[in-house]
């Protein structure tokens, strides 16, 4: 059995075990950040069943020290399994910092794959496993996400932050574990080799990046125009997100991230009390259509004033509420602890929002083809893939984004949100397919709920129009250096207010995990240096200002 969470609190090594020992189960041995092994401390961690791994190796590794090591590490996992003791590691590396599922690293699962690969062990389980805080004790990582640093840890902190924890005049609420369908690694194999061998090729294809695939982070275990082999690595990267992908979205909503999100989305001012709570319902509602649940709503039951003031307890820090008008504190720490809140709903709207962005960002009144859409949506998804993970390695983006504008709510001839020009019965052919032709925001009201979800999305573009900006700014520094550097530099700058730029950005697209993320997309597509982003930007890089203009277009930049 091997335990795979999502990382959100260093209460995740406790819950899995609590748990296990709670219900008569096998405790794991998990997969430990050798930043823990500390003084006085490593000892007990090894003792509850912690091993500790390397954080980092060396990439040149000239001696083979860290082949070396990472033999021994395969040997250990080995060991482990073929005892028939569980294991539990973190496919995304560490915690998250902005609340919301990371990219899989591929270190640890591999080892698994190539010990049923290589019949070392018969077969194990695969076990997605997520949790909803309503708040991780640790509270928000406020410094990290400036760009500062972060503080190494010791035994002083250690203790120091489980004090600060006690001493807390508040309890930080409900925690609820989520665990999923077992998955079988052999069974998992065997499909993806069966659906791959089913066309009839001497060989199978390979998942690889095909240019113009569009499926999730153009990861394609199923397309038919390759005919070579399938390569052991992309297979575990492909393991790899389908679990965080289940993860996620086997995972609660907390009220307290169904209020942020309102919030931030649709009410960033003041609003009335009594509107906001009939908006929760709303927004309670919408979660469970797409599958999902809040925990302690119940459809149509559970009154919206019971989660306002349940979730308000929990946010006083960065909400003002009166019994009259509700507003958040205009302060960027409030509004990146309700980021960090709001960005756990977001993977149940993520394709709708991206759908929505492409809409509203055109003026009101605009004809739109079906066909525009959708190359717009997949081609913000393409841009946005390292801060969502869309839908799984195995499933086309592209017919995902039809079908999402194939649902009544979209295209219903009376209530859609989009009507045709053409046809008086909705978009739809008589076989359910999108007819081509050219669409319109229905009415205002409908532009005003793809407003919001619109609006769950668009801090990251902004972050991504921030940090293209800036590197080809004069406010960037000319001589090379590293990508922390240009990031804290461009959130001290930002927040001063020392960026000229043609809109006022969102408090919250001002941190350093979405400035991370967008220098890596900006490299990973060969915009930038990968060592060096800032020394190439300026030198004529066409394709760079080309992406900050259509930037500006979906972000109404007038």
């Amino acid at each position: 059995m091997v335990y795979l969470p999502l990382h959100r609190s260093h209460l995740d090594y406790l819950l899995i075990t609590w748990c296990n020992w709670h219900f008569g189960l096998k405790l794991p041995h998990i997969a430990s950040g050798d930043n823990l092994n500390l003084s006085g401390l490593g000892w007990l961690l090894r003792a509850t069943g912690a091993f500790f791994i390397r954080r980092r190796v060396d990439p040149d590794d000239e001696r083979g020290k860290d082949q070396l090591y990472r033999a021994i590490l395969h040997s250990y996992i080995e060991q482990v399994l073929s005892k028939d003791m569980p294991i539990e590691f973190f496919l995304e590396g560490t915690r998250s910092r902005f609340g919301k599922a990371l990219t899989p690293k591929n270190g640890l699962i591999s080892n698994v794959v190539e010990a049923v690969q290589h019949g070392f062990i018969k077969d194990c389980y695969l076990v997605p496993v997520s949790y909803t805080y309503d708040a991780v004790v640790e509270g928000i990582f406020l410094h990290e996400l400036m760009g500062i640093p972060k503080v190494r840890e010791s035994v002083l902190g250690v203790f120091r932050g489980i004090f600060s924890g006690f001493s807390k005049s508040k309890q930080c609420g409900v925690v609820r574990m989520h665990y999923g369908r077992p998955i079988r690694l052999t069974e998992y194999l065997a499909t993806i080799t069966a659906s791959l061998s089913s066309n009839h090729r001497t060989r199978p294809v390979r998942m690889t990046k095909l240019s113009t695939s569009f499926s999730y982070r153009e990861l394609v275990p199923w397309h038919r125009t390759h005919s070579e082999t399938v390569d052991d690595r992309t297979m575990i990267r492909a393991i790899g997100f389908h679990v965080v992908y289940e993860a996620q979205m086997m995972c609660s909503i907390s009220p307290v991230a169904v209020v942020s999100c309102l919030l931030l989305a649709k009410w960033r001012g003041k609003v009335s009390r009594s509107t906001f709570e009939r908006d929760c319902e709303w927004l309670c509602e919408k979660i469970i259509a797409e599958g999902g649940d809040v925990v302690g709503y119940q459809s149509k039951k559970t009154k919206g004033s019971a989660l306002v003031k349940y979730a308000f307890e929990k946010l006083e820090s960065c909400v003002e509420v009166t019994d009259e008008y509700v507003s958040p504190k205009e302060s960027h720490s409030s509004f990146i602890t309700l980021a960090y809140n709001k960005n756990s709903v977001i993977c149940r709207f993520s394709i709708k929002s991206v759908i929505a962005l492409t809409i509203v960002s055109r003026p009101s009144g605009t004809k739109l083809s079906i066909d525009q859409i959708v190359e717009d949506a997949l081609s913000l998804c393409d841009w946005l893939q390292f801060e969502f993970m869309f839908c799984r390695p195995c499933d086309s983006l592209r017919e995902l984004v039809h079908n999402v504008l194939g649902q009544k709510e979209w295209s219903d001839p009376i209530h859609g949100f989009l009507r045709s020009e053409i046809e008086d019965d909705g978009f739809l052919d008589a076989g359910g397919a999108l007819n081509s032709g050219t669409l319109r925001v229905r009415d205002a009201k409908s532009r005003e709920t793809l407003q919001f979800f619109a609006n769950l999305v668009r801090p990251f573009v902004q972050s991504l129009y921030l940090i293209s900006s800036f590197v080809v700014s004069e406010k960037c520094p000319t001589e090379p250096t590293s990508d922390n550097n240009i990031i804290r530099q461009l959130c001290q700058q930002s927040l001063a207010g020392d960026i000229d730029l043609p809109f006022a950005p969102l408090l919250e697209s001002i941190n350093s995990d979405s400035f991370k993320n967008a220098l890596r997309v900006l490299k990973d597509k060969g915009l930038l240096q990968r060592s060096t982003p800032n020394s190439t930007a300026r030198s004529g890089n066409s394709r760079l200002a080309e992406l900050i203009s259509n930037l500006e277009r979906v972000l109404e930049v007038k």
